[in-house]
Parts: C-alpha cells; structure tokens; sequence
C-alpha cells in the first residue's frame, strides 16, 4: 500500500486523528512522505483492527495504544484513563509552586508523576490500587527516563513521611451518572467512579492529606465542575481556593496547609 493510500484510507477518523493514525503507523508525519509516496508495508493487519474497533467506539488512543501529554507520547490501555488537556492543566499549576517532594496519587498512567519529574525533578512518589496501571506508569516512566518511585495502595496507605506537594486526578464522577456518560464504556471504572456525590476519594484525601504534608505544603486536585463549593467547605485543614480550566469550568483545588496561612 502507498503512502497516499493508507492515508486516505484513514479519512474515517478526523483530521487531527488522521494525521496522529498516519504518524503512528508509518513513523513518519504525512508531509514528510507525500511527494515520495513509498509502499508501506506490514500495516495492514493494524489498519483493519484500527478500522474495526473505531467503528465499535474503541477510543483511538486505545487502538494505538499511546496517547500525548505535556507533548511526550505515554503508553496506555484500558487499564488507565486517556490523559485529557484538563490534566495539563493540573501539573501547569502544580509547576508553580514551590516543592522538592511530591506525591501523586491515582497515579494511573503515571503521567502527572513522570511529567512533574520530567520539567521539574524532585522526588516523586506515585501510587494507585492497580497493579496493571502501576506496571503501565513504571513502563512510561522507563522509557521517558523519570526516576517515580511507584508503589501499590490504597491512597495513603503504607506511606511513610511527609511530601511538600499530594497531587491526584482522583475518581470524581458520580456512580449515577457513570451509565450516561461515553467515558464509561471503555475506559476504567476504577478510576471514574466517585460513589454516591462522586466525593468518596476525595474525602478521603482531604482528610488524610495534612498528616502527609510538610508545613505550608500544597494539595491540589482535579475535581468535577459542580464539586467546588462542597470542597473548600470540606476542606477545612487547607486555605484552598478554585481555579477554572481553560472552558471556564471549575476544575482545579488548591489547599494550602493552615499552618501558615
């Protein structure tokens, strides 16, 4: 098959998603091969799985097994969620303020962990519940060269000292709402199921949160756009305010410990 040829063989997916499938499949962007127009081969097989499991609703990052955050390509499978532009978001913030250890719960992936290592160093600690997920974020970590001390828990559980920053994309979606929602179909549950008001994990992490942190340190987390007022009443250990994300949506918590507030 031509260049030119598996590239409109790709109009199925949108524009930006053509060019990602074409890019992943031959290694090279569609530009730098349209005047040679060269055979590739051996992609057949994946063009008809790609074309078969989109036509199902599989989520393309899924199919290609990858997908990009803070412009670096990370793994992922249905084990972990699909990075999303929100969760850039997160780490920019946690980016400006100031801290040599952190800690990232709900790992996942482990992209919060690897790519606040990756721009700013420190020590980095990431944990999640899943062993698959783990064994996904220490293979991204890996290969991008982050050195994320990973482990498996329970949010705080077997944790030993303190951190100058706890970050976490928590589950924050209500149980009832999970069913009308395209997210849930493929992507883990685990990881989107917040309980009854979609706060379980959270409040959790509000109230552990300040034996594990260093004074003056930060928690940050990424919430549901209609959680905002019920966190800064709940978290009553942090001086915490709300930031919105880039469609204006509250999407961000930031507590700072009380100590010094």
């Amino acid at each position: 098959m031509k260049a030119r040829e598996l590239y409109h063989s790709l109009d199925f997916l949108g524009k930006t998603q053509q060019n990602w499938a074409f890019s992943h499949l031959v290694g090279k962007d569609y530009g730098e091969v349209f005047l040679d127009n060269p055979e590739v081969k051996g992609i057949k097989e994946k063009l008809l799985q790609i074309k078969r499991g989109y036509k199902k609703g599989i989520p393309l990052a899924y199919l290609l097994e990858e997908s990009y955050f803070y412009g670096r390509r990370f793994y992922v499978n249905p084990d972990v969620l699909i990075p999303r532009p929100e969760t850039e978001g997160l780490v920019e913030r946690a980016l400006d303020l100031p801290w040599k250890k952190a800690l990232d719960l709900c790992t996942g992936s482990g992209v919060i962990a690897t790519t606040l290592y990756l721009e700013k160093g420190g020590h980095i600690q990431g944990v999640d519940l899943s062993h698959k997920a783990l064994a996904l974020a220490k293979k991204n970590a890996k290969e991008l060269g982050a050195q994320v001390d990973f482990s498996q828990g329970d949010l705080f559980s077997g944790l030993s000292g303190k951190f100058d920053l706890i970050i976490s994309n928590p589950p924050y979606i209500k149980t009832a709402s999970m069913m009308d929602l395209e997210v849930s179909l493929y992507e883990p549950h685990l990881a989107l199921d917040g309980g009854r008001d979609g706060l379980d994990l959270i409040r959790r992490i509000l109230e552990e949160a300040p034996s594990y942190l260093n004074p003056g340190g930060h928690l940050l987390l990424e919430i549901g756009d209609e959680q905002a007022d019920k966190l800064l009443c709940l978290g009553q250990s942090f001086c915490g305010r709300i930031e919105v994300d880039l469609a204006k949506k509250p999407r961000y918590y930031i507590g700072r410990k009380k100590e010094i507030c």
